[in-house]
């Protein structure tokens, strides 16, 4: 159901689909108020209207023991003209928000935002979740007192599709789907067919079960091997508890190693900080720096290290070797110690590890670079290195202090593709 206004009894049919976005496409608009859409003066007075009269109809549906199912979009609100006209004929300026919910005969609160990260938490509709799972979308999270969850945003609590018994019906709330389903064409047509066959085969099933409640003392009996049975679903339940652990663990592990690979897409701040964690991975140990000056300030054993990290979608300049040349000079001046000066730049942020064809330190910058001592390396390089050390921790001394005798580009990792894998 797509226009609130139209005449057709909603009591003719089994179920009732309805997507409330929709609904404020067939009034007519009169700008917006704080980004929210205020209705005509006309259509004002004529949703509330009919909105009256679908909710008449609903309520009736659910009497008949009928399901309705409602899409549940980003927009839950507009403005409706209120009062009188003045006396030129125009509508007066007073304005007040409408519910595009209020059709319903329950209450529900909306907080819009969107996603595609689900989690089913009820079996009933694993048959409906399995069959759209790969357009759906969560416009909203749903507040509803006598809800019944079954999708939430994975790894929180928030509802995105709920179930709310009335009467003696149901009021499916339903997560809504990615634009192909609401735009034109074939493409459109062929996804919204997919989709009402889903929901009619998830109709089907909710009709099919017949709940029958028992008083809770039956518990108390057990026949044949129910016993047995019980033990069963416990020890399957602590399986379950003890997998969902391990399964967290491991989703904790891999965060850990994307976030190395941070060295190859990040800039700033993050990269930065992906930097100290990695030097210290390795064996520096970090120094409190000045966030006015260098990016890291180091130590491994008696060398101190002065580090300019950059994140860029170029080349780099020999103005970042200006610049650490110049956080050196300050660490002289404060310290009176020599430290070794490591640029460190991820190059071409923006383009696939493969498709990096330029160097990051060109020729032009290579003078200047050589003739202070520092060394060049791309962060990809200094990945490759800590995915060496990881692996081999006996080789850590040696390529720590070859990395911090070298003068220009370090020259070791040039080829990513051992330590780094494309994925086919």
């Amino acid at each position: 159901m797509s226009a609130i206004n139209s005449k057709r009894s909603l009591l003719d049919f089994g179920s009732v689909i309805i997507n409330p976005e929709l609904f404020l496409k067939t009034y007519k608009q009169n700008g917006k108020y704080e980004d929210v859409p205020i209705l005509s003066w006309d259509d004002s007075r004529r949703i509330v209207e009919n909105y009256s009269d679908v909710k008449r109809q609903l309520v009736e549906l659910l009497r008949q023991g009928k399901n309705i199912y409602i899409f549940t979009g980003f927009t839950n609100k507009c403005y409706r003209y209120i009062g009188e006209r003045d006396l030129f004929g125009n509508p007066t300026d007073k304005i007040k928000l409408f519910d595009l919910y209020s059709f319903l005969p329950v209450n529900i609160s909306l907080e819009p935002i969107r996603g595609t990260n689900f989690e089913l938490v009820n079996q009933e509709f694993k048959g409906y979740y399995s069959s759209v799972y790969l357009i759906l979308e969560y416009h909203s999270i749903i507040n509803a007192e006598k809800g019944i969850p079954f999708l939430k945003i994975k790894g929180t609590n928030k509802v995105v599709g709920t179930v709310v018994p009335h009467l003696n019906g149901k009021i499916i709330f339903l997560p809504n789907f990615q634009y192909p389903f609401v735009s034109g064409g074939k493409e459109g047509d062929v996804i919204r067919q997919y989709v009402f066959d889903a929901i009619y085969t998830l109709e089907e099933s909710l009709n099919k079960k017949e709940i029958i409640e028992y008083p809770k003392w039956i518990d108390d009996y057990n026949i044949l091997s129910e016993g047995d049975e019980i033990a069963n679903l416990k020890s399957l339940e602590k399986e379950k508890v003890e997998l969902q652990n391990r399964i967290e663990k491991q989703e904790v592990r891999l965060d850990i190693l994307k976030k190395y690979k941070g060295l190859f897409t990040s800039t700033g701040h993050q990269l930065e900080n992906i930097v100290k964690e990695v030097l210290a991975e390795i064996g520096f140990k970090i120094l409190p720096s000045d966030s006015r000056r260098s990016d890291v300030i180091a130590q491994y054993e008696n060398q101190d290290v002065v580090i300019e990290v950059k994140g860029i979608k170029k080349s780099a300049t020999e103005e970042y070797a200006r610049q650490l040349e110049a956080w050196n000079s300050d660490f002289w001046t404060e310290t009176k110690k020599v430290a070794k000066c490591i640029l460190v730049v991820n190059g071409f942020l923006d383009k696939k590890l493969e498709e990096r064809k330029e160097p990051v330190f060109p020729d032009a910058m290579l003078k200047y670079c050589i003739g202070h001592e520092q060394c060049l390396i791309t962060t990809t390089q200094l990945l490759c290195l800590f995915i060496e050390i990881t692996d081999n921790p006996d080789c850590k001394d040696e390529r720590v202090k070859e990395l911090l005798n070298t003068v220009g580009i370090y020259n070791r990792y040039t080829d990513y593709t051992p330590f780094i894998k494309k994925v086919k």
